[in-house]
């Protein structure tokens, strides 16, 4: 009886048990599920579908093609072997080789791609001014593969922007700006655009990094980004969640042309300034004060008593420059500009240009452990820096070239030589293509000695009148002449 009762005990302890045990194992289940089931619900927020998103944007995404004419640079004289024996026929080819009639098939059409976007239903499309420079021809594709030939309403080559218009009768999409100014390192951004010539692609990532200065125009306040951008995605736009335009994708860092994660976009607040003058035709203009500055290290702040390494340091002034003007001096150290702070160099460059030209501003100076003040009157940006042009320098278009007058000093050291000196040329032009380069001087045009500017504008007058297709140009080159014919536009 007692071995019965001892037996039933067991059988009941048993039983509660693996009971327990069984509501146990239900708990620490039902425990895995739940973690499994918030791990699921924080990886479908962390991949949430950007479907929606992009289904609205895409459309108003374009791709942005031309038709240009490039040069052949492959043509070239065969090295000559070294010896005194090559050295005089060594410097007698190089001295012609730019004034050698170069064959027109040695000219190609090439196909440049790109992207762009459209912001006005009308038809407005920004892009970058490099995927259209040099055009012939631009075709801008539309989201659903519809072309259109487009035409420049602005373009301004040192922001890197233009803008297009197209005609047609589709009822087009369009997106908006945003305040890329609110953009914070981290943020998600989404890339569309036509990278390889591949029509419509999205690519995501983040703000990887605000404020780069990749030396690229007078624009210096980048936005890096580590979404997938390659060749073809330049003029494209960089979207925040929102929709909203924060940057125009123009660069990548590549050692090999393709994407390594390390993108830049010109953000919406400086773009979209200009762009609202492009869009108008009219000129974008530069400010310029005529300083080059350098970033101050650690070292130079020690050196110098500063208590952090802030404001940009005045390495070099242009004589006669409105800094020059204003008594700004090498070593200064620009700490506020028109009630701006500049905590680094890259912000001075920026801040100048988009300063309304003729515009007196405050200077704040750190010099010889004083901040002191002036008052500079911001000048107009020219394409040339270095380049000091006078009130007579004149560009032919029908030519290529700009000339001026040559320096007294110049006829001097040089024996009384008379002429005009080409400042710059047109790389679009047949006097380029022929090997007119600046520093040349023109002293001969159609056997006519030119002595100066106006005999100069007399004879293309003449030329003009004549309509004649071609002029002959006697040039001296570092004592050498040679004649050159140039075609005429």
């Amino acid at each position: 009886m007692r071995r019965k009762i001892l037996l039933l005990l067991i059988v009941n302890i048993t039983m509660f048990t693996n009971i327990a045990y069984a509501k146990q194992h239900a708990s620490v289940d039902e425990n895995i599920q739940l973690v499994e089931e918030q791990k699921f619900q924080s990886n479908d927020i962390y991949y949430e579908s950007f479907a929606d998103l992009v289904e609205q944007l895409a459309p108003a995404v374009v791709n942005v093609s031309t038709e240009q004419i490039v040069r052949d640079e492959n043509i070239r004289f065969p090295q000559l072997p070294g010896g005194s024996l090559f050295e005089e026929f060594r410097e007698f080819f190089e001295r012609i080789e730019p004034f050698m009639n170069r064959n027109q098939d040695a000219n190609k059409e090439v196909i440049s791609l790109g992207s762009g976007f459209i912001i006005d239903e009308s038809g407005i499309i920004v892009t970058n001014y490099h995927v259209i420079a040099d055009a012939k021809e631009i075709t801008v594709t539309l989201n659903d593969n519809t072309q259109s030939k487009a035409t420049i309403l602005g373009k301004d080559p040192k922001t890197d922007l233009a803008v297009l218009k197209i005609d047609t009768d589709k009822k087009l999409s369009f997106v908006r700006f945003g305040n890329s100014d609110k953009a914070r390192v981290g943020d998600r951004v989404i890339a569309i655009g036509n990278p390889f010539g591949l029509g419509g692609s999205v690519s995501t990532g983040i703000v990887s990094a605000i404020a780069r200065n990749i030396n690229i125009g007078t624009v210096s306040d980048f936005i890096q980004t580590d979404a997938a951008i390659n060749k073809g995605n330049s003029g494209g736009p960089l979207f925040n969640m929102n929709g909203e335009i924060i940057g125009i994708n123009t660069a990548i860092f590549s050692p090999s042309g393709g994407n390594v994660g390390i993108g830049f976009a010109i953000p919406s607040v400086i773009a979209e300034q200009v762009i609202e003058l492009l869009k108008e035709g009219k000129k974008v203009e530069h400010g310029w004060i005529g300083v080059k500055v350098q970033a101050v290290t650690k070292e130079i702040a020690d050196s110098l008593g500063l208590e952090a390494t802030h404001g940009a340091l005045v390495a070099e002034i242009t004589k006669g420059s409105p800094a020059d003007k204003a008594g700004i001096k090498v070593g200064d150290i620009i700490v506020e500009f028109n009630e701006t702070k500049v905590t680094k160099m890259s912000q001075l460059p920026q801040v100048v240009s988009r300063t309304e030209i003729g515009k007196k501003v405050n200077i704040k100076l750190y010099r010889k452990g004083e901040v002191v003040g002036t008052t500079v009157k911001v000048g107009r940006i020219q394409d040339d820096e270095d380049l000091t042009q006078d009130e007579d320098d004149l560009y032919f278009d029908y030519i290529g070239v700009t000339v001026s007058s040559l320096p007294n000093e110049f006829k001097k050291e040089n024996d009384g030589v008379n002429g005009i000196v080409v400042l710059n040329v047109d790389v679009k032009s047949n006097a380029h293509a022929k090997g007119i380069r600046r520093g040349d001087i023109i002293t001969h045009i159609n056997q006519n000695e030119i002595k100066n500017i106006d005999e100069f504008k007399k004879i293309i007058s003449q030329v003009k009148k004549e309509d004649k297709e071609s002029v002959a140009l006697l040039i001296k080159r570092q004592n050498n002449n040679l004649y050159v014919t140039i075609k005429l536009k």
